[in-house]
């Protein structure tokens, strides 16, 4: 026998709370269209940053102060994209579009 606690017959029930430096994207993958939630509380002023693999700028969103914006599909080509929100902090994440 081990000393070793074993944890796999032990449940923990917690809250679901957004970290402050969180982007979360969803549903993820995108097919028509997907949701950013990111902590905005003061409404600052972000930029949304759409680029792909080699670094390139797909899209460029500007004028989001809520911290949810929804994000359509439009001309966006199926593949992986790397997101980034630009203000007073910078929020980062990945997206696939089906």
């Amino acid at each position: 026998m081990s000393n070793i606690e074993d944890n796999r017959f032990q449940t923990e029930t917690t809250e679901y709370l957004i970290n402050s430096e969180e982007l979360i994207i969803y549903p993820n993958p995108l097919r028509e269209s997907t949701t950013l939630i990111f902590s905005n509380p003061e409404e600052f002023n972000y930029e949304l940053y759409i680029m792909d693999l080699s670094g390139k700028v797909c899209r460029i969103v500007d004028g989001i102060t809520k911290s949810e914006h929804v994000l359509e599909k439009g001309d966006l080509k199926e593949g992986f994209y790397f997101v980034e929100l630009r203000g007073p902090k910078i929020f980062r994440g990945k997206l696939v579009t089906e």
